[in-house]
């Protein structure tokens, strides 16, 4: 599968690649950078839930398009219950 990481419009100006974390990501990943939460608003209404305003949130989709895993706001053992999901 691949991993899709939108950045807020506010990182369109800043240069990822620099930063710390990015070097860190799966080999297939992709960043995409949103203008005005379309895609973000897109995916909250597909699984019927609304926004709390807590980033990050965080979605795993299989093969079959079927949403395995929903996520938001950081919160203790988050890594390793999306890396379980991954790993199924």
């Amino acid at each position: 599968g691949t991993f899709v990481f939108i950045i807020p419009e506010e990182f369109a100006k800043t240069d990822v690649t620099k930063l710390k974390w990015y070097s860190q990501l799966p080999k297939n990943s992709i960043l995409v950078t949103e203008n005005g939460n379309n895609l973000h608003q897109l995916f909250l209404k597909s699984v019927n839930r609304k926004f709390n305003g807590e980033f990050p949130v965080i979605y795993v989709v299989n093969a079959n398009n079927e949403l395995i895993f929903f996520s938001e706001g950081y919160r203790i053992g988050l890594g390793d219950a999306l890396l379980k999901t991954i790993k199924k």
